[in-house]
């Protein structure tokens, strides 16, 4: 059962209890002040065991917890304390200062403004599945094996322990052999043997000095000679195999450019180090949680110590400089919340085969992006996934497509022209708005819904839908949906 401390500000009091007993009566513990506060219990005591015991950490945001140094402060316990953060928005307030930092990178869950129905079946259902079985299952699990930078260096405690011990014991041998007079008569005999050689030296004649100064001379000339001959002849060989490799390679059509990464990269078989990734072992599978390098191009491994990269890690590039283009492994299903969020430098993706979800906010303000191609594969596009990548020009959507999230490409300014698949089934508030670029776009006749903002802010665009056009208004779609 999941333990959730409930964060809300006293005069959204009344809400707050009702979603606390909605949990409660479908299957979930909650805690929530002043209720689970004993008589005479230090206050803020009770609350900080709370949020450490807790699972989940929901907060109640709303203008009024905004202004609550109460919630700001149960809000960065959670997040000292690594808990899991989900903020639930009642209104139109915007995160500002702490809760900014704070709730930047965590799901929203939001009130329906067109309702006000606060849905708490798919709230709960969510937390249910989404927490409990990704979270608890997986999540608590990988948090219970150390973050490391290479698996293979690390070594049982038994057998490091052997290791280390005869090291020991060896130090003390020399030490108890090597006493320090001893030592010191060496390097004293060593110093009178070097005297006595240069006071030799000095007493060769000079004519002797100067016919080995000639022979030396002579020597080094020839030696010279000889190594330039072998590294222009090295040099040819080299010339000649790139020739030739070249010529197999425009036969055989083996390019160094992958044709699947639509010429990418240059060196996409050329996978970067496991050593620049922080990564866990989870159930003999591997999960890379961050990027630690500086390189710009980065190619994710399939496999780290010969286990399967199952899945990525929520903010893998989190705000990353460095990255240009990223690669990602083939044995992935969904690309994380926040695994690319204001990567301002994202020139490149690829998205392979495989991946069926793109996660809420995963390429937001990415505002160098330019080209995406999304696969066969891909069945959701979550909330804000694209948003605000201003130089995003050209996206390839691929026929199985059913989902796109409320505002996963609005303010998407160099976007002309996009082509939604017939799979395509939902669309959601705000999806394209404010793509200032686009002056036209068409709607397969098997959608289900779409917003009637959808579109919101885009100058003179033509929607097409079942042989008719709409200009600026797609009021009339979304009312002949309602209907059928």
């Amino acid at each position: 059962m999941a333990n959730i401390f409930l964060s809300h500000s006293t005069i959204d009091g009344e809400l707050a209890n009702y979603i606390c007993e909605s949990f409660e009566s479908r299957g979930l513990s909650c805690w929530i002040a002043p209720r689970n506060i004993r008589p005479g219990e230090d206050w803020a005591s009770s609350i900080t065991n709370a949020i450490s015991e807790a699972d989940v950490f929901f907060i109640l945001y709303s203008k009024h917890s905004i202004k609550s140094s109460q919630c700001a402060k149960e809000i960065g316990i959670a997040d000292r304390k690594k808990k899991y953060i989900i903020p639930y928005k009642i209104d139109d307030t915007e995160p500002e200062g702490a809760f900014d930092y704070y709730l930047t990178g965590c799901q929203w869950f939001i009130i329906d403004p067109s309702t006000g129905e606060y849905k708490m079946d798919e709230l709960c259902d969510a937390i249910k599945g989404v927490i409990l079985q990704k979270y608890d299952e997986v999540q608590q699990l990988a948090e219970a094996v150390p973050v490391q930078n290479n698996v293979s260096d690390v070594r049982p405690e038994v057998e490091l322990a052997q290791t280390v011990e005869p090291r020991i014991k060896t130090d003390m041998l020399v030490s108890q052999s090597a006493p320090k007079v001893v030592i010191k008569e060496t390097v004293s005999e060593k110093k009178n043997e070097r005297a006595e050689k240069a006071v030799q030296r000095r007493t060769t004649s000079a004519k002797t000095q100067k016919t080995t100064r000639k022979r030396t001379k002579a020597q080094k000339e020839r030696r010279n000679l000889l190594i330039g001959g072998i590294c222009v002849l090295a040099l040819i060989c080299i010339v000649g195999v790139i020739g030739i490799t070249a010529v197999i390679r425009s036969v055989t059509g083996n390019e160094t450019v992958s044709s699947e990464s639509g010429g990418l990269f240059n060196n996409s078989n050329k996978t970067t180090p496991a050593k620049y990734f922080e990564y866990k072992e989870v159930d003999g599978y591997i999960i890379v949680m961050s990027y630690t390098g500086t390189d710009g191009n980065v190619v994710i491994p399939s496999e780290i110590d010969g286990k399967k990269v199952m899945a990525l890690g929520g903010k893998i590039f989190f705000c990353n400089e460095y990255v240009t283009s990223v690669e990602l492994p083939e044995t992935i299903v969904e690309i994380p919340t926040y695994a690319f969020y204001k990567c301002t430098n994202l020139e490149k993706v690829v998205i392979p085969e495989g991946v069926k979800f793109i996660g809420m906010h995963a390429f937001e303000e990415c505002t160098s992006l330019t080209a995406v191609q999304i696969p066969d594969s891909v069945v959701t596009i979550g909330d804000f996934a694209f948003c605000k990548c201003t130089r995003l020009s050209n996206v390839e959507m691929a026929g199985n497509v059913q989902s796109i999230g409320m505002y996963s490409f609005s303010n998407c300014e160099a976007l002309s022209t996009i082509a939604l698949p017939d799979t395509l089934v939902s669309v959601g508030d705000m999806a394209f708005a404010y793509c200032t670029s686009m002056k036209e776009i068409t709607i397969p006749v098997g959608i289900e819904s779409i917003s009637a903002n959808a579109f919101s802010g885009c100058q003179d665009i033509t929607v097409y839908y079942d042989d008719a056009s709409y200009t600026n208004d797609i009021s009339a779609i979304v009312e002949q949906l309602s209907e059928e």
